[in-house]
């Protein structure tokens, strides 16, 4: 798990925080984004890897936001640009690795 799971911060209410322009806040101030891939299995064009769309937030001190992609049956993470997600499908329980569903 990484520090970039979770990608909206409730709020008492059950609300959840961040601007109507899509970037988003967490109890961490992550500045992550919204993206209406998060949560699918996408491709990462730059390596062919394909993996669940974490995050989109900056890494370390960089301001430039990157895609985190995770393997779908666990593994280390790892980030590419934005533009190079494509094929986004969403994850179904068909599709979960046995016995987390």
């Amino acid at each position: 798990m990484s520090p970039h799971t979770p990608l909206l911060a409730p709020t008492p209410s059950g609300a959840s925080i961040g601007s109507a322009r899509g970037a988003a806040a967490t109890s961490t101030g992550l500045m992550h984004r919204s993206h209406p891939w998060l949560g699918h299995l996408v491709t990462d064009s730059a390596t062919g890897r394909r993996g669940i769309l974490r995050a989109i937030a900056p890494e370390d001190t960089t301001p430039t936001p990157v895609a985190w992609l995770a393997p779908r049956r666990g593994g280390i993470e790892w980030t590419t640009a934005p533009e190079n997600l494509t094929d986004p499908a969403p994850i179904t329980p068909a599709g979960y690795p046995e016995g987390t569903a």
